[in-house]
């Protein structure tokens, strides 16, 4: 379905369904928290803080669907528990949606299975089906709901894959990849531990458990069952925080509404419309910090409000001139631009974020670390065209790069700041590698003295120039052309290159250095 509406409406009807699907599920969870008795100010906080433990996990991918659909869910049953019968009946045909269009449905599973569960416990014990504020219980509940989970049980399994969704849950939750995956990363793992929805998560998780007495006092049974299931996932992996948030929305709300409660005592009910305009118009002011991009950068993601596609997160100029080039082949590409390839190219790529075969990940690998065996790998797949990311980062795996340079039977074509392209030399290639080979010009090594330079100075130009035409914002090729000319006893044109970087890139910081080293420090 979102590769439908890419190809109808491009990238910003992608994104366009994306928040709509967000925000419906706000929306849906806003009631479903009104449902449990609270106050518009506790449900709107709840679900505020219930989005900002989702907002990191927004992305055109189809698990938004599954976010929604829970929504949807944790509705139906607030509705259900608050005495609308009727609201059962939607969960089936909802689980036979949810099943053929995201295995997200799981967790619905698991939510629907815990309030059965609750429902099974206040129906044959006394002490809960007979507190306050309940009343009486009337066992039929439980009836009702056993038999609608039955039938959306088998529901859930009316998809192409049938049983085969659970055994592959269970066998990807046992797999050893996810260790190299950040979004299955444990939340106290070094890398993730930091994060602003982590941290979030902690507190979220510590203000439940303070308010546990306050579900028992309204019999939340099933909620806090699904809760502490998820939590467990939550401890995990990191991903699972985005479903946590959406199912304890309600309970947080319930809790909320509680401690607001005992802090204004007797003018709790007068101020609930006051409270819930100034929690209204924090929301909307939390918008505003989304927009002009401050909330990304606290919490130190590259991202920009916005529709287009920020093109150093994926390789644009490499595909355009790819596609200039007439460059067809068999693709080994970045893991992290699979998707994006194959959608917008139609580019039959070597791996996406839904390769889930653990042996092709690990193949991947030995090809990226330049492991022994990896050259048969490339021969068995016969992989004759390269698309890799550039190493700008320090832990950056250098190895495939190593072997390239010094392979006889590759050339490398094209490359910018984000990408590079690698052809095998093969006889339908050799036009290509012949015009755009880059035989002097790296983007790794720099020739160290001005003996080396000069014999293929000509050369060396033209490929600078090349890289420029093809990628003109390239900040990489100007630091590196920069410090060539610096080498050569050319100042002035080193002094050009790096302040041309400088404009392109005001806020990188490597610019002072360079332009203090080649006296141009402070710009003119």
């Amino acid at each position: 379905m979102l590769y439908l509406v890419m190809k109808a409406g491009g990238a910003p009807a992608i994104l366009v369904l994306v928040g709509a699907m967000a925000a419906a599920a706000a929306c849906a969870l806003v009631l479903a928290a009104r449902e449990e008795r609270t106050g518009p100010a506790a449900a709107g906080l709840a679900v505020g803080g219930g989005l900002f433990l989702l907002h990191f996990r927004l992305f055109p991918r189809a698990e938004i669907f599954s976010f929604f659909l829970l929504s949807i869910l944790v509705l139906l049953l607030a509705s259900w528990r608050r005495g609308r019968q009727r609201a059962l009946f939607a969960i089936p045909p909802l689980f036979l949606l949810w099943g053929n269009l995201h295995p997200g449905v799981l967790a619905g599973g698991l939510v629907l299975s815990c309030h059965v569960v609750g429902e099974g416990v206040a129906a044959f014990v006394p002490a809960v089906r007979n507190g306050p504020p309940s009343g009486p219980y009337d066992a039929r509940r439980f009836v009702r709901l056993l038999v609608i989970s039955a039938i959306a049980a088998l529901a859930l399994l009316a998809n192409p894959y049938g049983f085969g969704v659970l055994s592959e849950a269970v066998r990807l939750s046992r797999g050893t990849v996810n260790q190299y995956i950040a979004e299955w990363v444990p939340p106290t793992h070094a890398f993730v531990t930091n994060r602003p929805s982590v941290q979030a998560y902690r507190v979220w998780t510590g203000l439940l458990v303070l308010s546990l007495p306050f579900f028992w006092w309204r019999r939340c049974l099933g909620g806090v069952l699904a809760a502490a299931a998820l939590l467990t996932m939550a401890m995990r992996s990191v991903r699972f925080i985005a479903v946590y948030g959406v199912v304890t929305a309600p309970l947080m709300a319930v809790a909320l509404e509680e401690w607001l409660g005992l802090a204004l005592r007797r003018r709790a009910r007068e101020l609930r419309t006051v409270t819930g305009l100034v929690v209204a118009s924090l929301l909307v002011l939390g918008v505003v910090p989304v927009i002009n991009g401050s909330f990304y950068r606290w919490e130190g993601e590259e991202r920009r409000f916005g529709f287009g596609v920020v093109e150093r997160d994926y390789p644009g100029r490499a595909v355009a001139f790819m596609r200039a080039t007439d460059i067809r082949g068999t693709v080994f590409n970045e893991y992290r631009w699979g998707g994006w390839l194959g959608w917008t190219e139609g580019m039959q790529v070597f791996q996406d974020g839904r390769t889930i075969d653990e042996s092709l990940f690990y193949e991947s690998t030995t090809i990226l670390n330049a492991s022994p065996g990896f050259e048969a790998i490339l021969d068995r797949y016969g992989i004759d065209v390269l698309l890799l990311r550039y190493p700008k980062e320090s832990f950056s795996n250098h190895a495939i790069f190593r072997w390239l340079a010094t392979a006889p039977g590759w050339a490398l074509v094209f490359w910018d700041d984000d990408a590079l392209v690698y052809l095998k030399r093969v006889p339908r290639f050799e036009p290509v590698i012949e015009r755009f080979a880059y035989r002097r010009l790296s983007p790794f090594a720099i020739a160290t003295s001005k003996a080396l330079l000069l014999p293929d100075w000509a050369r060396l130009e033209t490929e600078i120039r090349q890289v420029k035409e093809w990628s003109p914002r390239s900040g990489v090729v100007r630091q590196i052309a920069g410090q060539l000319y610096d080498i050569a006893g050319m100042q002035d044109r080193a002094k050009a290159e790096f302040l041309e970087g400088y404009r392109l890139e005001p806020g990188n910081g490597v610019w002072e250095s360079l332009l203090r080293s080649v006296g141009g420090w402070p710009p003119g």
